[in-house]
């Protein structure tokens, strides 16, 4: 009992994080809309698909886009998490992340996409 105790004291103090389990997140993990034109729909509101939201459970999962999404803007994310954006319709090919209230564009479109778990804290702050 007390060696676990010693190991993991030991592990904390060489800096050794343990990655949140996706228990540990909201249900909804990204929020964003999507858009058939590539500027987010200017001013105008132009080409709004409509509301892309991923979930806990939906982790690591490839989903194909059934329009044509030209560009994406982000406007919430939970910690830790990051959407995936691909040109391809198996998440393989021309990778983009996307940050809150951030507006990616492609010159031709986004096939699929999937969220992912950021152990970096790349897309917190």
């Amino acid at each position: 009992m007390h060696f676990a105790t010693i190991l993991a004291t030991a592990a904390l103090a060489m800096g050794v994080a343990a990655e949140p389990a996706s228990n540990d997140l909201p249900f909804n993990v990204i929020s964003a809309r999507i858009w058939s034109s590539k500027d987010c729909g200017g001013d105008n509101n132009n080409g709004n698909l409509g509301e892309l939201t991923t979930h806990r459970d939906e982790l690591n999962e490839c989903f194909k886009f059934t329009d044509k999404v030209k560009s994406v803007s982000q406007y919430e994310h939970a910690k830790g998490c990051k959407l995936l954006l691909f040109t391809d319709s198996s998440c393989k090919r021309g990778q983009k992340t996307v940050k809150d209230d951030q507006c990616r564009e492609t010159s031709s479109h986004f096939s699929s996409y999937k969220t992912a778990q950021d152990d970096n804290g790349l897309n917190d702050g």
